[in-house]
């Protein structure tokens, strides 16, 4: 009689026990579900979030290559009317670095040569591309500013055959843009 409660106290604890572990998987496999379910969506979240970014990569290249063009072109032309056709064009060169978009500026020979304008110093290049920019950055204001340009000696490393080119320009700049 001893012997048969013992085992039927042994019995009913391992029942238990039994019942306990088949709670505790139970409860494991519902929660390995739940996870799994929520990978799931953090993965398509994740995909979503890729997608968005290469949106958001393509219009700022689309924004980036516009303003090449537009600047660009403007101050291109600036240094083509007070130097000739055979003078330097100008480039925007937009980089990421840190998680920034970074613009380089530079002049472009006709043969392809890349010139940092902070080492191009003769003949006024730069005081030309310099205008050239600051007027852009008038002309494409949002909302639009009064169109005036204050600048002291802009132009004061122009050599002094290019001078009347300068004036030129600057009557030119002035009627058609109303500067």
């Amino acid at each position: 009689a001893v012997w048969k409660r013992t085992f039927l106290m042994i019995l009913g604890d391992y029942q238990r026990a039994c019942a306990k572990l088949q709670a505790e998987r139970a409860h494991a496999l519902r929660s390995l579900a739940e996870e799994s379910e929520r990978k799931v969506q953090c993965r398509q979240a994740l995909q979503d979030a890729k997608q968005a970014r290469e949106i958001v990569q393509k219009a700022a290249q689309l924004t980036q290559q516009l303003v090449h063009d537009g600047v660009a072109g403007v101050v291109t032309e600036c240094l083509r009317s007070v130097f000739g056709d055979k003078s330097y064009a100008f480039n925007i060169l937009f980089e990421t670095k840190r998680g920034r978009t970074e613009a380089r500026l530079s002049f472009v020979t006709q043969e392809g040569h890349t010139i940092d304008p902070t080492e191009e110093g003769a003949g006024g290049w730069v005081d030309v591309a310099s205008f050239a920019l600051r007027l852009a950055a008038l002309v494409l204001s949002k909302p639009p500013l009064r169109r005036l340009l204050v600048a002291d000696e802009p132009f004061k490393h122009v050599d002094r055959p290019s001078r009347p080119r300068v004036r030129e320009l600057l009557l030119l700049l002035a009627r058609e843009l109303g500067v």
